[in-house]
């Protein structure tokens, strides 16, 4: 963990000392502070490591957090890359080489221009998030398909059609045209092995079910669904 996490798991146990001390008492729990050691990084590396599990973390460049990290997990089976919140980044980019999953924060660039007008320093998350093209450029040959999140938040990208094509190694795919220019009224098609059986109604509320957050805030205004199975 970055700096400032020994503080705040102090301040965590203050905060809920007299719930820990009743479930103690009254419960017969083993006291948990002495369960939990704190271990600040100031530098990337192996984090731990077991039989199970090496997680190794890499300094990312998260502006004006410093210093910021970047995670991966190496499980008997699989590579889960978790790219925290980060710009561009070397660092992100050896550490997820040749992994399954990466999980990375992107934004859409237009959402933050309009967002400015009414939170000014909304600006800032230029300096310290990636665009989803600059994700693409970044991951070119490493190794990774990347499957970005087409619909929750951030795609489109006005700024390269292809950062709006996604799949994943389930033979998942995903294509998102932003139709006003705006990322308000979004048109999809989507092909994903788990509409197999299904009627292309209950296809398209699968779809926007796992959309339902972003019509709720506002994100999405309108959604043009095509779903299909993928061919075998």
């Amino acid at each position: 963990m970055a700096r400032g996490f020994e503080k705040m798991t102090k301040l965590f146990f203050e905060m809920n000392a007299y719930d820990i001390d009743t479930r103690i008492s009254n419960e017969g729990r083993v006291p948990l502070l002495p369960l939990v050691h704190v271990h600040e990084l100031q530098t990337g590396g192996v984090v731990m490591s077991d039989d199970n599990l090496k997680v190794t973390a890499a300094l990312v460049d998260h502006p004006p957090v410093v210093p910021a990290f970047g995670y991966r997990f190496d499980a008997r089976d699989r590579s889960i890359v978790i790219s925290g919140d980060t710009a561009p980044s070397d660092n992100l980019v050896r550490l997820a080489r040749g992994a399954d999953v990466l999980v990375h924060s992107v934004m859409y660039p237009a959402a933050i221009d309009r967002l400015v007008g009414r939170v000014p320093n909304a600006a800032a998350l230029k300096e310290s998030i990636l665009a989803p093209v600059l994700v693409g450029s970044a991951l070119k040959g490493i190794g990774l398909q990347a499957l970005l999140d087409a619909f929750t938040r951030y795609l489109p990208s006005p700024a390269d059609e292809a950062a709006t094509k996604a799949t994943d190694k389930s033979g998942a795919s995903v294509e998102v045209v932003d139709e006003t220019g705006s990322g308000d009224h979004l048109a999809a098609s989507v092909a994903a092995p788990q509409f197999e059986g299904l009627s292309r109604i209950d296809q398209h509320r699968l779809v926007k079910a796992a959309v339902k957050e972003r019509f709720e805030d506002g994100t999405i205004h309108a959604l043009s669904l095509k779903t299909t199975v993928p061919a075998s």
